[in-house]
């Protein structure tokens, strides 16, 4: 385990359907390509990006986030260790902005959204 603990905001989509169909679908809207190698853009929400992931099991070892196997996920480390801080406020107004982006998304692609706070270390 690292030293730095990170503050992580996580908005975590259930698909209805099959999740990758989904996965594909949501980023294809984005326009987000993603290559071979799983490198791809951030998605950008309210002028922030968001690293994004479909869970292939309940844990994505890279940023320690757990979440059900299915899942999609859109998350960002508003903290980073060193004693970093960030404002309530801010921090609702994020979450605000996560649940404004995923209204039309889980319309159109039949999922529910929810957001989370968790922590890992770097």
């Amino acid at each position: 385990m690292g030293m730095h603990p990170n503050v992580v905001l996580v908005l975590r989509l259930t698909p209805e359907g099959l999740p990758s169909k989904t996965y594909e679908d949501i980023l294809a809207d984005e326009k987000i390509y993603v290559d071979d190698g799983g490198y791809s853009s951030e998605i950008e929400i309210d002028g922030d990006g968001y690293d994004h992931h479909l869970m292939e099991d309940s844990y994505y070892e890279d940023y320690q986030i757990s979440a059900s196997e299915g899942d999609i996920i859109v998350f960002d480390l508003v903290t980073y260790g060193y004693g970093e801080c960030i404002e309530w406020e801010s921090l609702l107004s994020k979450k605000t902005e996560l649940e404004k982006w995923a209204l039309p998304v889980c319309e159109k692609h039949s999922c529910k959204a929810s957001v989370f706070i968790t922590a890992n270390y770097w």
